[in-house]
């Protein structure tokens, strides 16, 4: 695990919790290589950004193609490239346009939020309230089970409101669960104050700490 306490823009970090930026906002800093390396997704990014610059669209939609068919591809990875598909006129499957690929959990605490994005592959982002963020990418698995869970809870949640392109950010006082397809981002929300142990946004929360008091202790 990687716990980050440097000098970044926490917003900006934090938005790519969602992965829902445009392609120009994703791979504008990519580099076509003359010879990928093997699984390098960067590359193949910047080849769909040039070749949609130059209206050649269905050749950035098979560079975003190929690198969804790569081994192992991190999850955020695949929503990138859906983004951008959707964009282009393409749908996902029906089997798998649904599917959740990531749960971002903004609860407020004091004066900030703390935030957490889990995904399935395993890998975990955290900000918070004061700024200090974590980085776990699956080292081992001691986190599934706690993930497992947070994205069985956010089933029940898919298709009950719009699907958005891009996330709206939290409402003050407010418990917001972000939940990543590839069809596009869900979001539900709940006063804080009202949350209690009946409550559908429980498990979200009671799973979400669990992970939140392991990564301290992984830290300490």
């Amino acid at each position: 695990m990687k716990k980050e306490n440097v000098d970044i823009n926490i917003e900006s970090f934090k938005d790519l919790f969602f992965a829902d930026q445009t392609l120009e906002e994703f791979a504008s800093g990519f580099q076509v290589q003359t010879v990928p390396a093997k699984n390098d997704f960067t590359h193949y990014f910047a080849l769909a950004l040039e070749n949609t610059r130059k209206g050649k669209t269905d050749e950035a939609a098979k560079n975003l193609k190929y690198v969804l068919s790569m081994p192992n591809i991190e999850t955020r990875v695949q929503l990138w490239a859906w983004k951008t598909l959707r964009q282009f006129g393409e749908k996902p499957a029906e089997i798998d346009a649904s599917e959740v690929r990531g749960v971002v959990i903004e609860v407020p605490v004091e004066t900030g939020y703390d935030t957490l994005a889990v995904y399935p592959d395993g890998t975990l982002r955290y900000i918070n309230y004061t700024g200090k963020i974590a980085v776990w990418d699956a080292p081992d698995d001691r986190f599934n089970a706690q993930i497992k869970n947070i994205l069985e809870s956010a089933k029940t949640f898919v298709s009950k409101t719009p699907v958005l392109e891009k996330h709206k950010p939290v409402t003050p006082g407010f418990v917001q669960i972000s939940i990543l397809t590839f069809k596009g981002i869900y979001q539900i929300e709940a006063k804080a104050k009202e949350i209690n142990q009946t409550s559908s946004f429980y498990p979200f929360l009671q799973e979400g700490g669990k992970i939140i008091f392991g990564l301290t202790e992984a830290v300490q």
